[in-house]
């Protein structure tokens, strides 16, 4: 059955490809330029700087969740309020 399957192709050559378990795996290599190729082509420096304030609020979920927990905060109530599963919150929380 495998051997009528097309081998994957790498789309663009900014997309490397690494040989994983007999699969070819795409390996993302962003570069320090992606940024600004975007923001002098497109003019969307609005967009790129909504992108960078979500980043680094999703960055500080971790801590707000510990917060939240030292401050005898139900995980369900923190899951609904974040909008994530309370897994997620057990699991940041250690309790997993």
């Amino acid at each position: 059955m495998s051997g009528n399957l097309n081998p994957p192709v790498r789309l663009t050559e900014r997309e490397p490809e690494a040989w994983s378990s007999g699969l070819y795996v795409r390996v993302s290599t962003p570069t320090a330029s992606d940024d600004d190729e975007l923001s002098e082509e497109d003019g969307c420096e609005e967009i790129l700087a909504k992108l960078r304030a979500y980043g680094d609020m999703k960055a500080s979920r971790n801590s707000l969740i510990r917060e939240a927990d030292a401050h005898q905060i139900e995980e369900a109530l923190i899951a609904r309020l974040m909008g994530h599963s309370r897994t997620t919150i057990r699991t940041v929380l250690g309790k997993r």
